[in-house]
């Protein structure tokens, strides 16, 4: 009678690993999109949310002051203010953009104090580095639409 022996063999090793190697190669450049994507998705919903946190503090006349946003490669600054240079820093709001993302076109958005209106309208374009981009249209009523 034949033993049976317990235990793998090297050709049965081999092949699982051949097999793993494969799955986890084909899955990093598909994580690496999706995390893209996300990091372009969070980036316009930051970009938005603090537009309209700072016409809706121009409106509620916060500290009797016209209100803006700034938005930089790797940050968007919610300031205090009738512009980004003469800002008042005390009240500056900093959140953190994605690095993978980039900021195009209108990247400072100043709202009237009491009307919430501006006159910076236009279009805020954001790039991921795969080349997708994330659209963010302003009227002078301060409407935003993306």
């Amino acid at each position: 009678m034949l033993k049976k022996s317990k235990g793998f063999t090297l050709i049965e090793l081999l092949l699982s690993i051949a097999l793993i190697s494969l799955i986890a190669g084909m899955s990093v450049p598909i994580f690496s999109f999706m995390q893209s994507r996300n990091d372009i998705d969070v980036a316009q919903s930051s970009v938005a949310q603090n537009l309209r946190q700072a016409q809706i503090s121009a409106q509620a006349s916060e500290n009797d002051s016209p209100w803006g946003v700034k938005i930089e490669k790797g940050k968007i600054t919610l300031f205090k203010g009738s512009s980004f240079i003469a800002r008042d820093v005390a009240f500056d709001r900093i959140t953190n953009l994605p690095s993978t993302v980039n900021p195009y076109d209108l990247t400072e958005i100043i709202f009237a104090k009491f009307s919430g209106e501006t006159q910076n309208t236009g279009t805020i374009t954001l790039k991921s580095l795969n080349n997708e981009t994330r659209l963010i249209s302003i009227n002078n009523k301060g409407m935003l639409s993306f």
